[in-house]
């Protein structure tokens, strides 16, 4: 599986079948994208999915604690989307937080 290096950290990513490319972006620290295999993959049959861990996830790298920022999260995902030449795509993400009550 592919790993690159960006934003001084490696980024673990997977794709699963072509077409219209589509970001899928896990939920929450301490998770990596292995989960949503089984529930999104079928859309591989028309979409192009590129599933990734974020930095300090699943097979990622583990690079300092202090870049573990929603706007670091958010530059990784636009620099692997560059990367890929993904320039115009649509993403799908999980939910980072639950609402408090």
């Amino acid at each position: 599986m592919p790993v690159v290096r960006l934003n001084e950290t490696e980024l673990f990513y997977a794709e699963v079948g072509e077409g219209l490319p589509c970001l899928m972006m896990h939920g929450g620290l301490g998770f990596d994208h292995t989960y949503l295999h089984p529930w999104l993959d079928p859309l591989g049959d028309v979409m192009r999915l590129v599933y990734y861990d974020h930095r300090g996830n699943g097979r990622s790298g583990r690079p300092p604690w202090e870049t573990l920022t929603f706007q670091q999260l958010c530059a990784d995902a636009d620099a692997l989307r560059e990367h890929l030449g993904l320039r115009r795509s649509p993403s799908w993400a999980i939910p980072s937080a639950a609402p408090s009550r």
